[in-house]
C-alpha cells in the first residue's frame, strides 16, 4: 500500500486526515475482532491511541513556551504564552475525552457486519442479474419449437418439411434468453395459451405479411418462420430486453423491427383483431 498525497489545503488536508482516520479504525477493529480480541480490550487500545495521539500534539505545543519573538514586546510574549496554555488545556481535555470513550468497537463491528451483509445481497443480486438473460436448455428450445410448429401449422397449413430446423433452433434460442429463469419451466405452457388467444390474430399477420400477402416474399421473412410465433409473444412481453439480446447476438435488426411493427400495428382491432 502506497503513501496516500494529501492535500495541500491545511483544511481539506485535516477533513481527508479524518477521513482516512476512520477508515483505519475500522479495518484495525476488523483485525481485532479476528484475532479473538474482546469488544472491550479493543476500545481500551484505540481509546489509548486516539488519547495519545492528541497527548503527542500537546507535547509539540507545550515546546512553543517561550518561543515568543522577543522583538514583539512583553505584552506579545505573556499573550503567546497565553495563547500556548489555553491550546495545551484544550489538548488535555480533548485527550480525556478520547480516553474515556467506549462502544466504538461494538458500533464499528455492526458496521462492518452490516456492510459485509450488504455486499453479499449485492454480489447475489449481480450474480442473478448475470444469469437472467442466459442461454435455455436445449430441452425447453424443443419443446418451445414445437408449440410454435403445432400452431404454426394450424395457422398457415404448411408443415415441418418447408422449415429451417437449425435456424428455428436458434430463433427460439434468442427469445428464450428473454424468459426469466423463475418463469422458464412453465413457458411452454404459457406460450400454448398465449398462442391460441391470439390465433385470429396469428391468422391475419400471416394473410397480410407471410409469402401470399401484400408484400414481395421475403420482406417479412421472419412471418415465413415457426418461430416468429415466440418471437411475437416476447414482442408483447419482453420487447426491449428482447430487442437487446437480438443486437447482442449479432442478428441484423431490420428484420426483427418488421416483425415488430407488423404485429404490433398491423394486426389491430381496426384491422378485425
Amino acid at each position: 500500500m502506497g503513501v496516500h498525497q494529501f492535500s495541500s489545503d491545511p483544511l481539506h488536508r485535516i477533513s481527508e486526515y479524518q477521513t482516512a482516520a476512520v477508515n483505519a479504525q475500522i479495518q484495525v477493529h476488523a483485525i481485532l475482532a479476528a484475532a479473538g480480541l474482546s469488544a472491550e480490550n479493543a476500545d481500551e487500545l484505540m481509546c489509548a491511541i486516539e488519547a495519545g495521539a492528541v497527548a503527542g500534539a500537546q507535547c509539540q505545543v507545550v515546546e512553543w513556551d517561550g518561543s515568543a519573538p522577543s522583538e514583539r514586546g512583553e505584552a506579545y510574549g505573556e499573550g503567546w504564552y497565553d495563547g500556548v496554555t489555553t491550546v495545551c488545556n484544550q489538548l488535555v481535555r480533548a485527550a480525556d475525552f478520547l480516553y474515556q470513550q467506549r462502544g466504538g468497537a461494538a458500533s464499528t463491528l455492526k458496521l462492518i457486519a452490516y456492510q459485509a451483509q450488504r455486499q453479499a445481497t449485492q454480489q447475489a443480486a449481480a450474480e442473478e442479474r448475470a444469469e437472467e438473460g442466459s442461454e435455455a436448455s436445449e430441452e425447453l428450445i424443443g419443446q418451445t419449437l414445437a408449440v410454435c410448429e403445432e400452431h404454426y401449422a394450424a395457422v398457415t397449413g404448411t408443415c415441418s418439411a418447408q422449415w429451417d430446423k437449425e435456424l428455428s433452433r436458434e430463433l427460439v434460442g434468442v427469445a428464450l434468453r428473454t424468459v426469466r429463469l423463475a418463469e422458464r419451466e412453465a413457458y411452454p405452457q404459457r406460450l400454448e395459451e398465449y398462442l391460441r388467444g391470439n390465433h385470429e390474430r396469428l391468422k391475419q399477420l400471416w394473410r397480410r405479411y407471410g409469402p401470399d400477402g401484400l408484400y414481395p416474399r421475403g420482406v417479412y421473412h421472419l412471418v415465413e418462420l415457426p418461430e416468429s410465433f415466440v418471437l411475437c409473444e416476447r414482442i408483447d412481453n419482453a420487447p426491449l430486453w428482447l430487442q437487446g439480446v437480438w443486437e447482442e447476438e449479432g442478428h441484423e435488426e431490420t428484420p426483427l423491427e418488421r416483425l415488430k411493427k407488423s404485429w404490433l400495428y398491423g394486426t389491430g382491432d381496426k384491422d378485425g383483431r
